[in-house]
């Protein structure tokens, strides 16, 4: 089968990543050809396949879970400056000549449409990220456009599919972790007894990923030094960027906040010694096992891919959803689900599993087990072959 991929994200992350654990299983199988935006990834996908084609971009219509207005406009007007690239992008796909055409995010519709009226080849689309309940309007769009341009919609959590009632063709695919049976077998006993409780903030500085609420709690736990906070992640943009009149605006009107700096200065002005900063880590697996609990405090309504990177180390999480439904993370069962933008539930939280550690490796344990089972590369490449193959059978 010959197969291309629309990616429309250059920098890695976790639309990109998840994307090449998919297609490392896959490529053993198919014709893999994959167009994507300049950038990082570029380099990582032609560690798979050489059919990787360069483009500046792709328009991508977009919403996500507590986006404001602003920024929503602002990421879709954005987005207009690639419409060009549409063009490019079906003249490379008609060159290729594939069976399917998959692409990777949500809203790429104006080459969804194409490809299906222009060349006639099943399409694919992948849903990773919950879009805002609150613009009733872009949920309808999406709905009738991926009703009219997609054969089949892939979730990658119950909760991005919970989002879509009304989109005819859907299933969920959990994003696979790359860890083979090998690995799973060769992973460290966590030492969940440890007198220092280490607990993961794991993700970039975006607003919606929870990172005041991690601030908050970092200040309220900060004399109990037994309570240890390790943060992996970033700003997205650079300092240059901050320093701009136009970066100093948008920090100061919230949309994209400097939170390196203001976790400097709050470490400064509170004298904490119970956070660590770690910025980018290229070995991120062994960070992971130095703790015992991840934190998810987002205002996403989804479960990051952190949740089930640090579960299957045996890492059980807290997780912040609007919609509480048991999906990766299980109330009680695997973790704790709490409600979005309460720090003082994250706080409780963090508490309770420090003091409870027979129920912190109970719940450790549980994610583990089920991690591995449901975010296993073969079962993902399984499942999403056998959508393939429904479709080219239709």
């Amino acid at each position: 089968m010959k197969i291309v991929y629309v990616h429309h994200c250059g920098s890695t992350g976790g639309a990109g990543n998840s994307l090449y654990f998919l297609l490392s299983k896959l490529v053993l199988e198919h014709e893999i050809h994959i167009i994507t935006q300049q950038g990082e990834m570029v380099d990582k996908f032609k560690l798979l396949t050489p059919h990787v084609y360069e483009i500046r971009g792709i328009p991508v219509l977009f919403t996500a879970e507590n986006f404001g207005y602003i920024r929503t406009i602002f990421v879709n007007l954005k987005s207009f400056f690639y419409y060009k690239e549409v063009a490019k992008v079906v003249a490379i796909i008609r060159e290729i000549g594939p069976d399917i055409v998959h692409l990777n995010e949500i809203g790429m519709f104006s080459l969804a449409k194409r490809v299906k009226q222009e060349l006639r080849i099943p399409v694919v689309m992948h849903a990773r990220t919950v879009p805002n309940r609150k613009y009733k309007l872009l949920l309808k769009l999406f709905t009738n456009q991926c009703n009219r341009f997609v054969d089949q919609l892939i979730c990658i959590t119950k909760s991005v599919a919970y989002q879509y009632p009304e989109i005819l063709h859907k299933s969920v695919i959990y994003n696979p972790i790359q860890l083979d049976e090998n690995e799973a077998n060769r992973i460290s006993a966590i030492n969940y007894d440890s007198q220092v409780f280490k607990v993961l903030f794991l993700a970039n500085f975006y607003k919606q990923k929870g990172v005041e609420e991690t601030l908050k709690a970092i200040i309220e736990l900060r004399a109990n030094l037994n309570i240890q906070f390790v943060i992996i992640g970033s700003n997205i943009k650079s300092q240059a960027f901050f320093k701009s009149l136009f970066g100093r605006l948008l920090n100061l009107l919230n949309v994209y906040p400097d939170y390196e700096n203001r976790m400097r200065k709050a470490i400064q002005e509170y004298e904490l010694k119970n956070v660590t900063l770690l910025g980018q880590v290229r070995d991120i697996k062994s960070e992971i096992q130095n703790c015992h609990l991840l934190i998810a405090p987002m205002h996403l309504n989804g479960t990051p891919r952190s949740v089930f990177e640090a579960g299957i180390y045996g890492i059980p999480s807290i997780l912040a959803l609007y919609h509480k439904i048991d999906d990766l993370v299980e109330h009680e069962v695997n973790g704790l689900v709490i409600n979005e933008k309460n720090y003082k539930e994250l706080v409780n939280g963090i508490v309770c599993l420090e003091r409870d550690r027979s129920k912190l490796k109970a719940f450790g344990e549980a994610a583990k087990e089920k991690y591995i089972q449901i975010c296993a590369q073969d079962l993902a490449a399984r499942e999403m072959n056998e959508v393939y193959l429904r479709l080219l059978a239709n």
